[in-house]
């Protein structure tokens, strides 16, 4: 099954985010759709995400070919039981080779729905609609985000990910903040320069300033080890 979640195509000038329904095949799929509560996993970054997702969806083909789009979206089969089942969305930090490529799909006309981006003109780059889509539509849903860093553009891209307030959810009128937990993963072979940013640069302002923000807002630096990663809470099955 096609893996492809989230994309957004430019269109004579006009962006266009696309919804392949691949959330809803996953939860209408589930063994008791009307009673589970589905939590949703983000992983953002380069190889070091995808040694994680082979390890914990070892059932799952994560590097299949095909259609990849923005954001991918995978089921953890080993949760599936359970009240609530594991959804773990993931991208790399750059997609702009392969956003667009979900309009070529068979049935994509009947399955997909398409939403205009307001503010999104012809001079706004791929890589701004990219973050700006990941920001407002995945993280307000995501209970754990993972950041796999090796290089100074990583570190960067975490820092832009992260620096501008996504938008609240909200029941009736009143916003909702549910708790989030930010998880910043350091590959093995993690350049001493990124290091050094990590640890004294932007993204420590910006996790303070949530902080202060979101009272149930967390924070902690990793090494990245396959074991650590399967007892994340809310990854270990």
């Amino acid at each position: 099954m096609m893996a492809a979640w989230l994309d957004i195509v430019n269109e004579n000038g006009s962006w266009t985010l696309i919804d392949t329904n691949r959330l809803g095949e996953l939860v209408n799929g589930m063994p008791f759709p009307q009673r589970q509560y589905p939590d949703l996993i983000y992983f953002a970054g380069g190889i070091g995400r995808i040694r994680a997702l082979r390890s914990i969806l070892s059932q799952n083909n994560v590097t299949r070919k095909g259609p990849a789009g923005l954001v991918r979206l995978h089921l953890n089969h080993k949760a599936v039981q359970t009240d609530s089942p594991l959804l773990i969305a993931e991208s790399g930090w750059d997609s702009t080779q392969r956003t667009g490529d979900t309009t070529g799909l068979r049935h994509a006309t009947a399955n997909h729905r398409k939403y205009a981006i307001s503010d999104a003109g012809s001079t706004c780059s791929t890589r701004l609609i990219q973050e700006e889509v990941k920001r407002q539509i995945v993280l307000p849903w995501t209970r754990v985000l993972c950041l796999f860093v090796q290089s100074i553009s990583d570190v960067k891209a975490a820092q832009r990910l992260l620096g501008r307030r996504h938008r609240d959810l909200r029941i009736a009128d009143q916003a909702v903040r549910p708790p989030l937990r930010v998880i910043i993963v350091l590959t093995k072979s993690i350049e001493d320069e990124a290091r050094d940013l990590l640890n004294n640069g932007d993204l420590r302002c910006i996790i303070e300033r949530e902080r202060n923000h979101n009272s149930r807002f967390a924070f902690t630096i990793q090494p990245f080890r396959h074991n650590r990663i399967r007892a994340t809470p809310g990854l270990a099955a």
